[in-house]
């Protein structure tokens, strides 16, 4: 249902302050967002007939300035079912 948490992803920077700071992206996709906490969110209605499955990529990325920001990624699949 729009608005379903589906999942989340999570990371930790040690650093202290803003450089502690983490935020979150999806890379090429549109029928999900990713809030502040990187839970995953259902965005716009699933076909299962028409795409069974969607796969991006979660990044996330501290706001540190020296020696400048960092960032991870993850591939995630949802499997879409009846």
């Amino acid at each position: 249902m729009l608005g379903d948490e589906l999942g989340r992803v999570w990371a930790v920077d040690p650093d202290l302050g803003e450089n502690s700071r983490i935020s979150f992206e999806l890379k090429g996709q549109s029928a999900f967002r990713i809030d502040s906490s990187g839970k995953i969110i259902l965005n716009q209605p699933l076909d299962r007939e028409n795409t069974p499955f969607y796969q991006f990529v979660a990044v996330a990325f501290d706001h540190g300035k020296n020696p400048g920001p960092r960032s991870a990624s993850a591939t995630v699949t949802v499997h879409v079912c009846a």
